[in-house]
């Protein structure tokens, strides 16, 4: 997906939150400390004569052995403040680990990823109080990684906004969805549904607290994405509770992975498929997730990647993301939009022409594929709608690009 739109990002905040650069000065290694009293984080990232980098900063404890799948733990704060250790942050972590993609099997990367980049102007100081731009990246919550969208050239374009991209688990380690009707008191406690979605929200929640010390205003935070990273902004605005805990102000929307949100039961074929794979198909569901916890990484990985390319598992729900779990997000999107139930901030939403990434095939075959439920008399309705000759090959990219 292309970023077209929000390159211009900069230069709109720059007129509405103008900053004197002429008065600006070099900052000695010192200054470069950001002290959040838990820990203090040290950065020798310049890039440019205005930005900064702190790269890797942790927001939640890893999720690793028993947290697998589980909703984030939040950081234990009050611990890290007895010690308040001084770390060096200038090098990119760890990405959270990959599905594959372009003919190639995932696995790449980290089960602890849980951390945060934090972009900010050198002299940015707690008094400074800029406005917040939080980025969640894309990849069909599949695959992506917060260290090919940099932030440097934004800041040094305009140091006027403090901006932070967020690593969140992804692929199965992110949304696994387990049969909902077999979740008992057990399971639950040990399982959580859209644990990569609470990623995001534990993410914002790190942000509230501990923004200020960079600079940021935590009540002037505009969440961000583009792709799955869109489709995540625009889930967030119907979360549950989400007027109760304002953890944003304004979101941005670009190039949103558009695809329905499904319905616990509707993945269960998939969670099945994953569990034989990663040889824990075991009748008892608690027996699976708990071999499923103790499996080594890149046997999960590879599980994954066999529900998308095999040619035996033949359900239509495929792919792991967001679920309707009747907690977090209680229903499906749409319904919530046109009940009214979202929170009301300013919004801006981005396309861009042809911007499907799905290899050509004709409008009825493309729908077929992203659109599973959608019945035959639907696409027949779509088609009769659609002035494009019903044969051409890209009528699919014109039609949802």
């Amino acid at each position: 997906m292309m970023l077209t739109n929000l390159l211009r990002l900069p230069i709109f905040l720059s007129t509405l939150f103008p900053f004197q650069r002429d008065s600006q000065k070099t900052p000695s290694s010192q200054e470069n400390v950001v002290d959040l009293g838990y820990a203090r984080y040290t950065s020798s990232n310049r890039i440019g004569e205005y930005s900064i980098a702190y790269l890797g900063l942790r927001y939640a404890e890893p999720p690793t052995g028993e947290r697998r799948f589980q909703s984030p733990v939040p950081l234990d704060e009050e611990d890290g403040k007895k010690e308040n250790k001084l770390v060096d942050v200038s090098s990119y972590p760890n990405f959270c680990i990959q599905g594959g993609r372009d003919g190639l099997w995932g696995g790449a990367g980290s089960e602890d990823c849980l951390k945060v980049n934090v972009y900010k102007p050198v002299n940015a100081t707690r008094d400074s109080a800029l406005p917040v731009l939080v980025f969640f990246h894309g990849g069909g919550y599949t695959f992506g990684n917060p260290r090919n969208f940099p932030f440097d050239h934004w800041i040094n374009q305009s140091p006027n906004v403090i901006i932070i991209s967020v690593y969140y688990r992804i692929g199965a380690f992110g949304f696994l969805t387990p049969p909902s009707s077999n979740l008992g008191a057990n399971l639950t406690s040990s399982f959580d549904l859209n644990a990569g979605f609470l990623d995001q929200l534990e993410a914002l929640r790190w942000i509230q607290r501990n923004i200020g010390s960079f600079g940021g205003d935590p009540t002037r935070v505009t969440i961000n994405g583009h792709s799955a990273g869109g489709s995540s902004v625009l889930l967030h605005l119907v979360r549950e509770s989400s007027w109760n805990e304002r953890l944003f102000s304004a979101a941005i929307a670009q190039s949103v992975y558009r695809v329905p949100v499904p319905k616990v039961e509707q993945q269960e074929s998939l969670f099945d498929f994953f569990a034989f794979q990663a040889g824990c198909g075991v009748v008892d569901l608690s027996k699976r997730i708990d071999c499923l916890k103790k499996t080594d990484v890149r046997v999960l990985a590879r599980a994954q990647d066999l529900a998308e390319r095999s040619t035996v598992f033949t359900s239509s729900y495929r792919f792991f993301r967001p679920v309707v779990d009747g907690k977090v997000i209680k229903e499906y999107p749409t319904r919530l939009l046109l009940n009214g139930d979202f929170m009301g901030v300013p919004l801006m939403v981005g396309a861009t022409s042809n911007e499907t990434s799905l290899p050509e095939r004709d409008i009825e075959g493309g729908l077929r594929w992203l659109y599973p439920s959608l019945s035959d008399g639907d696409i027949a309705q779509f088609l009769k709608s659609s002035s494009i000759p019903r044969n051409t090959s890209t009528r699919f990219l014109n039609s949802s690009g």
